[in-house]
């Protein structure tokens, strides 16, 4: 038994007693009266059991989720250098050695990780988009790399093909004077065709070719200015 004090503004007796007066119920009728409130009590109960099941597989997606994005990242192929610090400038030892410039045209060093399955061949160039063209320039076009290997220091079966200096192999950075520092890009392809390029295919020609045909890439870019 409960025993409520009720005045005219409150309750389900509002209006129906003078102020004061006093209300001795037992809680079964007060429940009897409100037949819903069983239905929303196990109605709560089932609630929180879907929304616990709800949390759980929102939980499980994100942890799926995490597993595969980790696993994407750490099989992502990836490209480094020894010589050449990502987005700095490149040492004199690898710049151009004519028209006006005054480097050594040593060939640079690089490396790379993450080669998918299925990768018949690899090739890697080195691009100058800020060039005064209207196509930028190439300065290193580097095909038909075994996918074995690991670096420039392990290729001697690659092909090197034509840059835009009109002959094959590497030609170092030699921007005009007094232009902002230019990015050459370093870019390697994992290709799933071994296709037959020679010495005698240009830049173009390669790009058309690849298409449909790459699996991954990965850059590295380096600036040089004088």
């Amino acid at each position: 038994m409960s025993n409520t004090n009720a005045d005219q503004d409150s309750g389900p007796f509002q209006g129906a007693l003078p102020k004061g007066a006093t209300v001795v119920q037992s809680e079964s009728v007060w429940k009897s009266r409100r037949p819903w409130t069983g239905l929303l009590d196990r109605a709560g109960v089932e609630g929180m059991g879907l929304h616990r099941k709800s949390s759980m597989r929102a939980s499980f997606f994100v942890i799926v989720c995490l597993v595969l994005g980790l696993t994407a990242a750490a099989s992502a192929m990836t490209l480094r250098s020894s010589d050449i610090r990502p987005t700095g400038m490149i040492a004199n030892r690898f710049i151009f050695n004519s028209f006006g410039c005054s480097g050594e045209n040593a060939q640079p060093s690089v490396a790379w990780g993450g080669v998918p399955k299925g990768t018949k061949a690899l090739a890697l160039t080195v691009f100058d988009p800020d060039a005064p063209t209207t196509v930028g320039f190439v300065h290193w076009l580097l095909l038909r790399i075994p996918p074995i290997a690991t670096s420039t220091s392990n290729v001697s079966t690659a092909v090197n093909g034509l840059t835009d200096f009109g002959e094959p192999g590497y030609h170092g950075p030699c921007p005009p004077s007094g232009d902002k520092p230019h990015r050459y890009i370093f870019t390697l392809y994992a290709l799933d065709t071994d296709f037959p390029f020679t010495q005698q295919t240009t830049y173009a020609a390669f790009r058309f070719t690849i298409r449909r045909h790459v699996l991954a890439t990965a850059t590295l870019i380096g600036r040089y200015g004088r």
